[in-house]
């Protein structure tokens, strides 16, 4: 009798059916988790903008910033105080945060609408437009 070498062509389909089974309860895992890390860098620009906006705030006497363009007297406005460039987490060339209401995946904005000076609130919005995350400064 002659010695067998290599597998028969029913144990590699078998071996490849096993292998797509395992890549298909793989992949949708690993593209939730791939949404969940998108959100939770919006929810870190969120945070960063919502410090810098409470810093600005601490060396202005109390008072917010009313856009991003508004500076205290050492001429430092809000973005200057982010201490990392911010990216968009769903689109790297669109912006990260933006001076009003967001209205794209990934956007933060920052909004004091009715509360010009003593408030803002920071919106965060994740895929689809939906909104991950809202920040105010609790007044």
């Amino acid at each position: 009798m002659r010695a067998r070498a290599g597998f028969t062509l029913v144990e590699l389909m078998i071996v490849i059916v096993i292998i797509g089974l395992l890549m298909g309860i793989a992949l949708p895992n690993f593209l939730s988790l791939q949404a969940r890390a998108r959100e939770a860098r919006v929810h870190w620009n969120a945070h960063s903008l919502q410090m810098s906006a409470e810093d600005f705030a601490a060396q202005n006497n109390s008072v917010y910033a009313t856009d991003f363009t508004t500076a205290m007297p050492n001429g430092q406005d809000l973005l200057d105080l982010i201490p990392l460039a911010l990216e968009n987490p769903f689109d790297p060339a669109a912006v990260a945060v933006v001076d009003a209401a967001p209205a794209n995946d990934g956007e933060v904005g920052y909004d004091t609408a009715g509360r010009i000076g003593i408030g803002y609130e920071i919106v965060g919005l994740g895929r689809n437009a939906a909104i991950v995350t809202t920040l105010t400064n609790g007044s």
